[in-house]
């Protein structure tokens, strides 16, 4: 997602807020100060609402109006302190969405008599440029380089923890006994954490949009767990036959493969984890931020 000027307009127009700074905006609703980032980089934006005094009630209250209204995809209610925060996802009609949801808290609040907290507004005011208006730069340019760099770096721990895993298990009697039948080794699952990494890798990294990192972060998947399931397997020969190179027992692992009956095995193995990586690509893109944490 980019912050275009259209963009920008859009959000002003409809919020009525002021773009202040950048991707920030700020200003009042039924005379509470909001306070809007939108994180181009995640595909969202960030409703902040600051008041004297939040009490368990007005929580539960709050909470209770906006799922009345709203569904739960299309937002997250965070308190911290007397901080309300509200995660909106920049999916179709977010910027109307920002609108309505802000227009349903401070009904809300007040309706409850809950006092505004003055303190972010005065902070944000003596950050607003007297002189010239607020030039929009132009927004960064995704990095297909670091996102390829990210997703590497990415799906490491994953490799390693599959490669570890390998190792813990002893399959030597495979090679030693290969008349004992085989059976897929459940470290296939750890392909959930060589695909959250890539993925997570490439949308940290290069800014990019999330179907984006998705598109060019899953031929990187496939290479890592291609490589990392055939790299346990050439070190499981090495390891258990005499007089043989990594190097060589990493080329020649299809041979070894076949000579041990252990084909099959390693294929449905490499399968299943193809089948794992794409579910967890899928779920990662259509849950999106419904499970999205703030840090702050």
């Amino acid at each position: 997602m980019n912050l275009t000027s259209s963009l920008v307009k859009e959000i002003i127009d409809t919020t009525g807020l002021r773009n202040i700074e950048s991707t920030y905006f700020a200003g009042r609703n039924n005379d509470y100060f909001v306070y809007v980032e939108v994180q181009t980089h995640l595909s969202r934006a960030l409703l902040r609402v600051r008041v004297l005094k939040l009490d368990e009630d007005t929580r539960t209250g709050l909470d209770t109006k906006l799922a009345s209204n709203f569904s739960r995809v299309n937002y997250s209610l965070l308190f911290e302190g007397n901080e309300i925060i509200v995660i909106i996802p920049s999916n179709t009609g977010w910027v109307r969405r920002i609108r309505e949801i802000t227009d349903q808290i401070t009904e809300y609040l007040s309706s409850a008599d809950i006092a505004t907290d003055s303190t972010d507004e005065k902070t944000i005011i003596e950050q607003i440029p007297e002189s010239l208006p607020h030039i929009i730069p132009e927004p960064p340019k995704p990095s297909v380089g670091m996102g390829i760099l990210g997703s590497f770096l990415g799906a490491i721990p994953g490799v390693i923890a599959w490669f570890i895993s390998s190792i813990a298990s002893n399959d030597g009697f495979l090679v030693q006994t290969p008349e004992v039948h085989a059976n897929v080794s459940s470290r296939v699952f750890l392909a959930v954490i060589i695909s959250c990494g890539s993925y997570w890798g490439f949308l940290l990294l290069s800014g990019a949009t999330r179907r984006r990192s998705a598109i060019f972060s899953a031929p990187i998947t496939i290479i890592m767990i291609y490589f990392v399931n055939h790299f346990s397997y050439a070190f499981l020969f090495f390891t258990n036959l005499p007089n043989l190179t990594l190097t060589n027992a990493f080329l020649q692992t299809r041979d070894f493969l076949s000579s041990y009956r252990l084909t099959l095995y390693y294929w449905v193995a490499l399968l299943f984890a193809y089948l794992i990586s794409f579910g967890t690509y899928f779920l990662l893109y259509r849950l999106r931020e419904k499970f999205w944490k703030q840090q702050h």
